[in-house]
């Protein structure tokens, strides 16, 4: 899929994953766990945390999943739907 760009924690969101593939970042927040390490190679179907309720915006365990258009810092939140496609 991808090469995992960083892990950090924000105080809104909690432990955050940011997964960068071609041009698209991929962001997994509110991780309780985190399986995986920073510049490691990450592939489709591989875990690399587990769901949690970490940061101030969090009310229960849930995994906010973002993607952006570029890098994540400028903040061109795009749909999903847009590079994973349809879901069946």
């Amino acid at each position: 899929m991808g090469q995992l760009l960083l892990f950090i924690i924000r105080k809104q969101v909690g432990n955050t994953v940011v997964v960068r593939a071609e041009n698209y970042d991929y962001l997994f927040m509110h991780l309780y766990k985190v399986d995986v390490i920073q510049n490691q190679e990450v592939v489709l179907g591989q875990r690399i945390g587990g769901v949690g309720t970490t940061g101030t915006f969090s009310t229960g365990n849930h995994l906010h999943f973002s993607v952006t258009e570029g890098n994540y810092l400028n903040r061109k939140y795009i749909n999903p739907l847009i590079v994973l496609g349809t879901v069946a």
